[in-house]
């Protein structure tokens, strides 16, 4: 019976917290402010601030290998349902989880990004006994070498990312790497 009694006050504690975050959102989006009244989607400008664009997936420290990302309406969670052999993703809204990163309880944790098949991208190659950054202009084709790449953390949407990594990645394998003479247009 204690069991019972307990769930029953902290469904009920949950519940009301949910509630009173519906309520304070909503009060929030109608915030007057002197003669004009705010109308405008702030979802845009919180995931910038955390440093995630939309649609962007992300984990948050305090929930493990959970997955996350803003839409332009709210923060949803990644949910896979389904058993071993069916297996299906949907995704939940968030409203407890934004509130920790809103009140600064909670951090975004950035995952390496991943080319989408036809993105170009940068990586490091040997090129006359020295490690340098190059572009594979062949780009993403979801090859054994390109996962590779992925896991050990050497995928880069620009050159500049690229070379910024090079010396910690050389020094990490003592072997010799060059920044000279590499430029890119598109930084």
């Amino acid at each position: 019976m204690y069991d019972f009694l307990v769930a029953l006050i902290i469904g009920t504690f949950c519940g009301a917290v949910i509630i009173t975050m519906l309520f304070w959102i909503n009060e929030f989006s109608r915030y007057t402010k002197g003669d004009k009244e705010m109308n405008e989607n702030l979802i845009p400008k919180i995931a910038e601030m955390l440093g995630v664009t939309l649609n962007e997936k992300f984990k948050i420290d305090k929930y493990g290998n959970r997955i996350f990302k803003f839409s332009d309406d709210s923060l949803w969670e990644r949910v896979v349902e389904g058993d071993d052999e069916n297996q299906y993703v949907t995704w939940g809204e968030s409203l407890l989880c934004l509130k920790q990163l809103l009140n600064g309880n909670a951090k975004v944790i950035k995952l390496p990004w991943k080319p989408k098949v036809g993105d170009t991208f940068y990586t490091f190659d040997l090129i006359y006994g020295k490690w340098v950054v190059c572009s594979f202009t062949r780009a993403w084709i979801g090859s054994p070498s390109n996962y590779a790449l992925l896991d050990k953390g050497w995928i880069y949407r620009t050159a500049k990312e690229a070379l910024q990594n090079l010396p910690k990645v050389a020094k990490e394998y003592d072997v010799p790497c060059s920044l000279d003479g590499q430029s890119y247009e598109e930084d």
